[in-house]
């Protein structure tokens, strides 16, 4: 589990970058964990 959500993160990181720029007021944490 630890493993595929490193490389979800490592394919996606510029765009969750810009996704948690542009709203702070959500929670990508657990956004990330349900498309992962």
């Amino acid at each position: 589990t630890l493993t595929a959500l490193t490389d979800c993160q490592e394919g996606a990181t510029d765009l969750w970058e810009k996704l948690r720029r542009e709203s702070k007021n959500l929670d990508f944490q657990g956004s990330l964990f349900e498309l992962c």
